[in-house]
């Protein structure tokens, strides 16, 4: 028993000893860093010592950065519509058109048959079939996509709404084999390589 107390109070003081040894982190030191992205080393987990590099000096991006969402805060999609037709913002409006047409697709709709020129509104057009398939209608999708001139434009926008209706089983072959697309896409359709 006397040999239990010995060992017992030998291990005490030999975690004393060592817990006296190692000095504590000093956190009021690494806090005044002016490196933002040093931390404390106190044994964290690797995942919270991680440091993100950044760059210093960053690249131009190729786009400009004129395009901005023009009708999310906009309490009045309508006006921002007009607003941007009037100012000639065609980039701008096709995307607001979209959106709106998303919001309140009847509105957007009468709008848009008001219209004397659908000539800048292709993209918009383009957008508004696809959201339209998309949302489980591509037969409607495809009526909004002969609003679109002939063209590449519009023969994208038949294959992608041909496409995701064949992948969802929406169309039979034969609906498929009368696509106004040239016969390779047909094929492509056919074949159930679309979309992959």
């Amino acid at each position: 028993m006397k040999q239990i107390y010995i060992l017992v109070i030998l291990c005490t003081l030999i975690a004393t000893f060592f817990a006296l040894r190692s000095p504590a982190p000093n956190l009021a030191t690494t806090a005044q860093s002016n490196n933002k992205r040093q931390r404390p080393t106190l044994d964290l987990p690797f995942w919270e010592q991680a440091v993100i590099p950044e760059p210093e000096i960053t690249r131009p991006t190729s786009r400009d950065n004129h395009l901005i969402a023009p009708i999310a805060n906009s309490p009045d999609p309508a006006t921002e519509v007009i607003r941007l037709a009037a100012a000639g913002d065609f980039e701008n409006l096709n995307f607001a058109f979209a959106t709106w047409f998303d919001r309140d697709p009847i509105a957007a709709r009468d709008w848009l048959a008001l219209q004397k020129s659908l000539d800048n509104l292709q993209p918009a057009i383009a957008m508004v079939a696809g959201k339209i398939a998309q949302d489980g209608d591509p037969t409607n999708g495809l009526e909004w996509a002969k609003l679109l001139h002939p063209g590449s434009q519009q023969e994208q926008t038949y294959f992608d709404i041909y496409a995701l209706a064949a992948r969802q089983n929406q169309f039979t072959p034969d609906q498929l084999k009368s696509a106004p697309l040239p016969a390779a896409r047909i094929e492509e359709l056919l074949s159930g390589a679309a979309g992959d």
